[in-house]
């Protein structure tokens, strides 16, 4: 039976716990309707799928988009096992800067649905990992952004290891660089 949780931590973002049908085939699930979806997600249309192959301790991200180009992801493991992040990044929402993670496989079946206005990034805790996105509108490299993954502002907990990540995430400004808001004070 398909079941929407909110987060615990944060408003507005959603983990949709599908249900798995096992045979001697295999199995199948769900995991987007769009006849079943919080009411923040209603006018969800998926614009763009992608798929990333990923091997150990790769971190992918924190990517956020600019505000002229909204993008609503819904992130799902078909196969190995991540650490999924996402971070409040409305300013003046309750938990602006406050994250989530959710373990995420190909076993359990969960899709995490993300609004506008969240950063978002994982880390890869098998030996490989496949991650599906579906995006409400087209990614445009020109209208994402980057927060530096280690940003200890944000006090992530990355799993310890060699990481492996892009030059651009590595890059990536601090959580500083782009809001004007100090995170420490609220520890």
């Amino acid at each position: 039976m398909e079941k929407f949780t909110e987060s615990s931590v944060l408003k507005d973002v959603w983990i949709y716990q599908a249900e798995n049908y096992s045979d001697s085939r295999g199995s199948i699930y769900e995991w987007f309707n769009a006849k079943s979806v919080p009411d923040n997600f209603v006018d969800f249309k998926i614009s763009q799928l992608l798929t990333a192959r990923n091997i150990n301790n790769v971190i992918r991200g924190i990517h956020f988009s600019a505000t002229d180009n909204p993008q609503i992801k819904f992130v799902n493991c078909t196969s190995g096992k991540i650490l999924d992040v996402v971070i409040d990044f409305r300013e003046g929402s309750e938990t602006f800067g406050f994250h989530d993670v959710f373990e995420l496989d190909s076993k359990n079946c969960q899709t995490i649905m993300i609004p506008d206005g969240f950063g978002h990034g994982y880390q890869v805790i098998s030996n490989e990992a496949t991650v599906q996105y579906g995006l409400q509108t087209q990614f445009n490299f020109q209208k994402e952004y980057v927060v530096n993954p280690f940003d200890t502002t944000l006090g992530i907990p990355w799993r310890p290891g060699k990481h492996i990540l892009s030059s651009r995430d590595l890059s990536g400004g601090n959580f500083n660089h782009y809001f004007d808001f100090d995170l420490r004070l609220r520890k």
